[in-house]
């Protein structure tokens, strides 16, 4: 019988220089929207990141308007 991994068996942490450089900006505001939060780490996740996680925010946004986006919770009862 095969093991289970754990989550510390399956990834790799951080290297030390990588994980000091990284900065959490939450901006917990209690009177603001839920979902401006999640628009909120989407920014910044854009201004960010590389050309390849742009082009992958944009694309996800365009098919999810355009109605191509599959439905990611499709087949598991709701």
């Amino acid at each position: 019988m095969q093991e289970t991994p754990t989550p510390a068996k399956l990834f790799t942490p951080l290297p030390h220089s990588l994980s000091e450089s990284f900065e959490l900006k939450p901006g917990m505001d209690k009177d603001k929207d839920p979902m401006a939060g999640i628009m909120d780490l989407m920014k910044n996740m854009y201004d960010e990141g590389d050309d390849e996680m742009k082009w992958t925010i944009v694309k996800a946004w365009s098919d999810a308007r355009s109605g191509k986006a599959t439905d990611p919770m499709k087949g598991f009862g709701h």
